[in-house]
């Protein structure tokens, strides 16, 4: 087949029906990023910290895609962050996303750094785009010796800075049996809490009473990594004596200033012995005082009377009076209680039943006039529709019947009676209530107040006269 002016042995033909034309891939606008690494310092030492900053930049838009974790042979990396921030250029605001690692390196020689990698994402969707930074390297010499004027093995130990720190005095005193926390930390600037030795602490074994494991810890910063060991020792004894403590003290390698320095911590010095205070009060004694001492010269027992003791030579009994008179106060108190207890307990209480209209209990003391004089009111009260005076009426009526046990208002006043005057004092009771008007007159509450009146006083006075 020959198509223009080319021969093509092999070829598929695809027909394509007319109206449908092949969509064309649209192409995305290429991505404006950057992405740059770098190390500081250059050239280091053994174990010494290197910061590296990957550094990935837009101006645009924030960076949207994945960061890889940088993997570095013969080295030990410890992410310390990420930061977002946005820098002005001449050229307008630029979007930076950065990361810093902390790397140790693990031997000397030459350290390869490969190039850092980032995938960003598009907008519009699709597989991610990779950038990647310059390789790097970083000249690692070896360990330098310890000094010859040094007694032990010192370990290597690289940092920007390291110090011992202890609170408190170098000077303590202890009492037998007591003791004391030693709390020591030690801090090194770019290096790792777990690279930091064991605090050397020479205690006297008889002061070392327990050791707690110690505790690490890192801080992230934007300057590498600082590590942090804290020792707990805790010290005391029972035999009294001077115990000198020598001070603590570690050798390390100065990056700043490439020199051998030690971080040191000041001897102590611990007294074990007994507290005595002058002021303290003197124990107790049954010994007879002043004490009886023998004089030579009359060969007899006298009484020392030139004692500076201040101690007093009132009798011992003396001091249980207060408990003595305590105890009897707290024995009258309790028997006051318990009789105005029973006596409470065994006062009746006064019953209060309901009685018919009929049975109003009217004493020998008690005459009709009160009763007349209340009734009398309870009519006109009902006769003017007053509300008010009916229900004062009524209750001075209660308490005519019940001076004992006086009802408080109409609706204890109905409780004590029966039907059908339960049911109209309830009525009277409920028109103070009610939202629309009631009609609480048409009943004639006083006539069966009178008559039950009446009727218990000649009951009680044919009684009288029968026995």
């Amino acid at each position: 087949m020959v198509v223009a002016g080319n021969t093509v042995r092999d070829a598929t033909l695809l027909s394509v029906p007319n109206g449908i034309a092949q969509e064309q891939p649209v192409a995305s606008p290429p991505l404006a990023i950057e992405i740059e690494a770098r190390v500081e310092p250059a050239q280091v030492r053994v174990q010494q910290q290197v910061v590296l900053t990957v550094r990935v930049s837009s101006p645009k838009m924030p960076p949207s895609g994945h960061l890889h974790e940088p993997h570095i042979a013969a080295a030990r990396v410890l992410p310390l962050g990420e930061e977002r921030r946005i820098e002005n250029t001449n050229e307008g605001n630029l979007q930076v996303y950065e990361r810093r690692f902390a790397v140790f390196p693990a031997k000397p020689g030459k350290l390869d750094i490969p190039a850092q990698r980032f995938d960003a994402w598009r907008t519009a969707g699709g597989a991610p785009v990779p950038f990647e930074s310059d390789a790097l390297s970083v000249d690692v010499q070896p360990a330098v010796a310890a000094p010859a004027t040094s007694k032990d093995n010192i370990a290597w130990l690289p940092a920007r800075a390291l110090t011992l720190v202890e609170a408190g005095p170098t000077a303590v005193r202890l009492a037998p049996g007591q003791t004391l926390t030693r709390m020591i930390t030690l801090r090194g600037d770019g290096v790792m809490a777990e690279d930091l030795p064991a605090i050397p602490l020479q205690i006297p074994f008889l002061l070392r009473m327990r050791n707690d494991p110690p505790r690490l810890w890192n801080e992230h910063t934007p300057n590498g990594v600082i590590g942090y060991r804290s020792e707990r020792v805790l010290i005391g004894t029972s035999e009294e004596g001077v115990y000198q403590l020598p001070g603590a003290g570690i050798d390390w390698w100065n990056t700043e200033t490439e020199r051998w320095e030690q971080a040191t911590l000041p001897a102590w010095t611990v007294t074990v012995a007994a507290f005595i205070s002058e002021n303290r009060r003197p124990a107790a004694t049954w010994n007879e005082w002043p004490p009886a001492v023998e004089d030579s010269s009359k060969g007899s027992i006298a009484a020392d009377t030139n004692s500076d003791s201040d101690v007093p030579t009132s009798p011992w009994w003396t001091a249980f009076w207060p408990w003595f008179w305590g105890f009897i106060a707290i024995i009258v108190i309790t028997l006051l209680v318990i009789i105005l207890v029973r006596r409470r307990e065994q006062r009746p209480a006064p019953e209060i039943g309901m009685v018919a209209p009929d049975e109003f209990p009217v004493t020998e003391q008690t005459s009709e006039e009160p009763f007349d004089a209340t009734i009398s009111k309870l009519q006109q009260a009902y006769d003017r529709g007053d509300a008010n005076a009916a229900r004062e009426a009524l209750l001075d009526w209660g308490k005519q019947v019940w001076p004992e046990s006086v009802p408080a208002n109409l609706s204890q006043l109905a409780l004590r009676v029966e039907p059908p005057l339960r049911d109209e004092i309830r009525l009277l009771d409920k028109a103070f209530f009610s939202p629309t008007p009631i009609d609480w007159t048409g009943s004639p509450v006083w006539e069966r107040l009178a008559s039950a009146v009446t009727k218990s006083a000649n009951e009680q006075k044919s009684s009288g006269l029968t026995q």
